[in-house]
């Protein structure tokens, strides 16, 4: 940032940049940090008052899912992955009662055979032992079977949730390993109701089929199947949930325009010819304004503090800074709430600013209009315009204090506003940027990006979260209905009698169906 660097870097309430500690092991962290604030409480500038917050140390380990830390490293969701390790858990246990469900009510099918085996003397401990084996033998095909299904979707799946899952992230032994055991718990953990609750009844009782008569009433399997049907209505509601913040993302006003706009970012030709590339940009008829600015709404960061003389009472003010130059408010139809715009051509106005709405309440500031505002230290400008709250951050975070700054010197972006979205109009647009770049800059490749896009990419990470969520619990609500069909079917199997009489006095195939 030219000509800022050295006065940066002696100002002591400057929090622009992070600093990183590497420390000896066995290092004293509390000890560590009280010697740190305590070197930033007495070099703090005397006039800005006292030090109000402390600043801690992190782990650097523990950076990823640590909320209180913002920018500078790449940051996880914790809540996202608690979210899909719940749901990978609901679906799992959906699959399991199935299971155990289809499992008891198949097995019945075999009473006979089991009554059989019990008179000719099969203890109860071969007959657990019989049923849990083809439990595991059922689960562990199911795993073969799951594993060939993952290794072709896992392209789709990496896709939608942007990342860069494989077989070998934790080895691929390792993985494989973990998946056979998994599922053959489960298929030992399925087993197990069925092969208890079968093997304890009478020979005799078998034999004759007196337990299908149980089979309607068992409190268990209904138990299972609410759980079920509990666990997908949850997914449900969370699903629809996260639609409405996808849908809330996308329709939301923002207090800005977003469409019929490309930015691209200048280099170190274009400076000394800014005027001349302005001037054939807006010579061109498709273009209807073009501007320039240091930062567009959606991540106009950098903090700054000021000294505000607030009718005598003096305040420090800490503020989002942005540096355009006078056609940036009407390129993106910010309104404003009271005042003025820049005035173009105007040297009395680069030291000039105009603030936001959240910058006048949260200082408590009234007619805020010619007030004097210091403009990079230099103390003599004033406040010519507010503009009306808009979200010049990510929707995720409050709107909070922003100022402008009339100075295009600083300005590292190049804006155009075109006339249609039409297709010809776009490419027309960029085929004369680019052969005007071409001809001022032909050193750098242009590099420009359509800001409605751009934006869009800010949440992107909320956008596949929600697509994820929906197609999980599109998959937990079909697993639960597989078991729902299953003991569906198996329930019409032991009513065939009861249809046959049925249709013998008159029912009709209709009157059937609509009875199951």
């Amino acid at each position: 940032r030219r000509g800022l660097d050295k006065w940066e870097r002696s100002r002591w309430q400057n929090w622009n940049y992070h600093t990183f500690l590497l420390l000896s092991s066995g290092s004293d962290i509390p000890v560590i940090e009280g010697k740190i604030n305590r070197l930033l409480e007495e070099n703090y500038p005397k006039e800005r008052g006292v030090l109000k917050d402390e600043y801690p140390l992190y782990a650097f380990n523990k950076l990823y899912f640590n909320p209180d830390v913002s920018g500078g490293t790449k940051k996880g969701n914790l809540t996202a992955v608690y979210s899909f390790v719940i749901i990978g858990v609901l679906i799992l246990f959906i699959a399991v009662f199935n299971f155990i469900n289809l499992s008891t009510a198949r097995t019945f099918k075999k009473n006979k055979e089991t009554g059989i085996r019990k008179l000719t003397g099969a203890s109860r401990v071969s007959l657990i032992h019989q049923i849990l084996t083809e439990a595991t033998l059922y689960s562990f095909i199911a795993c073969c079977i799951a594993i060939i299904i993952i290794s072709l979707v896992v392209p789709f799946y990496n896709n939608l949730v942007g990342f860069s899952f494989s077989f070998d992230s934790f080895g691929i032994l390792n993985t494989f390993l973990i998946i056979v055991m998994v599922s053959l718990l489960l298929g030992l953990l399925a087993g197990m109701y069925p092969a208890m609750y079968l093997s304890m009844f009478r020979p005799l009782y078998a034999v004759r089929g007196d337990i299908n008569k149980n089979i309607g009433k068992s409190f268990i399997r209904k138990t299972l199947v609410i759980i079920q049907f509990t666990a997908s209505s949850i997914l449900i509601i969370f699903a629809i949930t996260i639609y409405k913040q996808l849908d809330f993302i996308h329709s939301k006003p923002l207090g800005f325009q977003k469409e019929n706009i490309i930015y691209f970012s200048l280099n170190k030709d274009l400076p000394p010819r800014k005027e001349a590339l302005k001037e054939k940009l807006f010579s061109y008829p498709a273009v209807v304004d073009f501007s320039y600015a240091n930062s567009l709404p959606g991540d106009m960061g950098g903090t700054w503090w000021e000294d505000f003389n607030d009718n005598g009472e003096i305040k420090e003010v800490a503020y989002h800074v942005s540096f355009v130059d006078p056609s940036f408010l009407d390129i993106m139809k910010m309104n404003l709430a009271e005042g003025r715009n820049f005035l173009p051509d105007n040297e009395s106005d680069k030291s000039n600013a105009i603030v936001n709405e959240a910058f006048l309440s949260k200082y408590n500031i009234e007619n805020p209009i010619g007030k004097r505002f210091s403009a990079l230290g230099e103390g003599k400008g004033y406040i010519v315009g507010v503009v009306k709250n808009f979200n010049f951050m990510s929707l995720r975070e409050e709107i909070t204090p922003l100022v402008f700054y009339n100075n295009s010197d600083w300005a590292n972006k190049g804006i155009i506003k075109f006339k249609f979205s039409d297709y010809n109009t776009i490419k027309s647009v960029i085929d004369y940027l680019s052969v005007t770049w071409n001809e001022l800059s032909p050193n750098f490749p242009i590099e420009y990006s359509f800001f409605d896009k751009s934006l869009e990419q800010q949440y992107i990470k909320e956008i596949k979260y929600g697509e994820t969520i929906l197609y999980f619990s599109f998959l937990a609500i079909f697993v639960a209905s597989l078991g729902l069909l299953g003991l569906v079917t198996y329930f019409a199997e032991q009513r065939t009698k009861e249809i046959g009489i049925r249709k013998t006095l008159g029912a009709t195939i209709t009157d059937i169906r609509r009875l199951l």
